[in-house]
């Protein structure tokens, strides 16, 4: 085993998801992964009798496995708990939706170790849709997650000020990004501290890493993630429901203050600067919310969207012909797959998914995830 294989130790948080569990978990084996993975599972007791039995099929892999939570238990405080029981030097979330790529795991790690005005390291993201056609026959939708961020993906400004502004302005999460493990350890202690709901939880960690350093997205592809309509951040609260209830000011003021105390620990703003600095940035934020729930009022009906969707993948599979001459062949094929370029970046994936739905697909008949 190498260095960099005993330094990092990948988290996969899963709750009520079997079958996600048991592909993530696949793919590991699949890949023939060294690291160690966490599995913090909070599901309902039947699930953890299911999701040991998943474990148990993946010997090859270094799998600890940790089943105290309850169903209840709060992603943040369940990932905190994780990361205490933590040797490793550095550490990484992925979900049990998602893919990251082993053979980039070592180039981020190098990347930090070299680099250490930096707190977190990526490389970019694909997005899949996991859906059948009228043939029933399985089919990915590729995505470029990170196409409409750039450059904004990239928070490598040495003022603090002005990395901080462009986190609000732009706003991005870095919750899978990589991390130091002691970092990520005290983003959240302090995300328990200052936040109690999932959205200004999730904002926390990302505001507090652009506060302590830079940020890196760097260029090749080190992960995939399947769109889901229904993920903790897509059903959980807003903060324009905060407003409607009446509860916003007060967790904005402990957001605020958890935030207010990183940067005077960091810099030599003032107090009142440091507020300012918050107050300005929110307000950011508060306008790109403002800007995106305007323009889905006046939105087209769910017909039209799906109608130009359509045509918009047409027009991009057909873009995309030379890339779709080479998986047409296969069981499964893409649209909007990645440039030539990253192609063998995301291919083991692509692979892997073949793999799996085969051998379910045989098991249990045609299945949607």
């Amino acid at each position: 085993m190498s260095r960099n294989e005993e330094n990092l130790t990948i988290i996969i948080p899963t709750y009520n998801r079997p079958l996600y569990l048991e592909r993530c978990l696949g793919y590991f084996n699949f890949t023939k992964c060294k690291y160690k993975i966490i599995v913090a599972d909070s599901s309902c007791e039947k699930n953890k009798e299911l999701n040991e039995l998943i474990i148990a099929k993946f010997p090859d892999i270094n799998i600890c496995y940790n089943n105290s939570f309850t169903l209840d238990t709060m992603l943040f405080r369940k990932i905190k708990t994780i990361i205490d029981q933590i040797e490793t030097e550095y550490c990484v979330i992925c979900a049990d939706d998602d893919f990251i790529i082993p053979n980039k795991i070592k180039k981020s790690l190098n990347f930090l170790n070299s680099n250490p005005s930096f707190t977190a390291v990526a490389g970019y993201s694909i997005v899949f849709i996991n859906e059948r056609n009228i043939f029933k026959k399985p089919k990915v939708i590729w995505q470029n997650y990170h196409q409409q961020l750039f450059p904004y993906m990239n928070n490598t400004n040495e003022n603090m000020k002005l990395r901080l502004n462009q986190t609000f302005s732009h706003y991005f999460p870095t919750f899978y990004y990589f991390h130091r493990t002691k970092f990520l350890k005290m983003i959240f202690e302090e995300t328990l501290k200052f936040t109690n709901d999932y959205r200004f939880g999730e904002l926390f960690p990302a505001l507090t890493t652009t506060i302590h350093g830079k940020i890196k997205t760097l260029d090749f592809y080190s992960g995939a993630r399947e769109f889901l309509e229904q993920s903790d951040g897509k059903v959980a609260e807003k903060i324009s429901d905060f407003i409607e209830k009446g509860t916003y000011d007060h967790k904005f003021s402990r957001f605020k203050a958890g935030l207010v105390e990183n940067i005077l620990k960091t810099t030599n703003l003032s107090k009142v600067d440091a507020i300012r600095q918050i107050d300005e940035g929110m307000q950011l934020y508060l306008k790109i919310g403002s800007n995106l729930k305007k323009k889905k009022n006046g939105s087209s009906s769910f017909l039209t969207v799906k109608i130009r969707k359509i045509v918009v993948n047409i027009i991009l599979s057909i873009k995309n012909s030379k890339i779709n001459k080479i998986i047409r062949k296969k069981r499964f094929w893409a649209e909007n797959f990645p440039e030539e370029e990253y192609f063998d970046d995301v291919r083991v994936i692509k692979n892997y998914l073949v793999h799996f739905y085969k051998i379910h697909d045989s098991k249990e008949g045609t299945k949607k995830l």
